[in-house]
């Protein structure tokens, strides 16, 4: 049994809005942990996940703080709010501030062929 830490959007005081804050739980856990990352909350302040840039630094910053080997799974919805709010609000994929190019990106980057994808699609 493995525990996965999902990212938030950080409102408040609530943990899980940056990377550096699931490594820091996950160090606890060990072997055990890993992480499951919400395409709808990177935190990073003046970019936009959307963009090749934004997405860019925000793959690079979860390497850097987390480690993709423990990435195990994404939970995929878009977002109703500009990335860095720090506002949770979903929307269905390709309709919120993400849109389709964003999720394209994610969905052909090679690095996570082989991920574990659990996403909201439209209704109806």
């Amino acid at each position: 049994m493995r525990l996965l830490l999902e990212n938030t959007a950080g409102q408040g005081t609530y943990l899980g809005g940056e990377f550096a804050h699931l490594a820091q739980i996950m160090e606890g856990f060990g072997e055990r942990s890993g992480s499951a990352s919400t395409a709808a909350m990177p935190t990073l302040p003046a970019t936009t996940w959307p963009s090749a840039e934004g997405y860019a630094k925000t793959m690079a910053e979860f390497d850097r703080d987390i480690g993709f080997r423990w990435l195990f799974v994404f939970h995929l919805n878009d977002s109703q709010k500009g990335c860095g709010n720090r506002v949770d609000r979903h929307a269905h994929i390709g309709a919120g501030t993400i849109g389709v190019d964003g999720f394209a990106r994610l969905v052909r980057d090679e690095r996570f062929f082989l991920s574990r994808w659990c996403w909201r699609p439209r209704r109806g």
